[in-house]
């Protein structure tokens, strides 16, 4: 039978950690987090993305080119739409 455990620890303690471990003659593999610095980077991007679009369209509809929806209109959409995910 295979067990994994996930260990938090000080960086400073780390030199007595595989101390430790080199005892008991534990196997290290790397942990692959599920968010790494590539994707922070795109999501950072993603949201500047969605940014500059919101000023855009904020700029079209000042100018009168589109109508944005009403707040209040909007946020009946996202109630709607995490109550459908939430059924899902």
């Amino acid at each position: 039978m295979t067990k994994s455990i996930i260990i938090t620890y000080n960086e400073a303690d780390e030199s007595q950690l595989m101390v430790m471990f080199r005892k008991f003659k534990v196997k290290i593999e790397a942990y692959k987090q599920p968010h790494t610095a590539d994707t922070q980077y795109k999501n950072k991007e993603n949201i500047k993305d969605d940014i500059r679009e919101a000023v855009a369209d904020m700029h079209a509809d000042m100018r009168g080119e589109i109508e944005l929806p009403d707040f209040f209109e909007s946020l009946k959409r996202i109630e709607k739409e995490l109550a459908e995910e939430k059924n899902l």
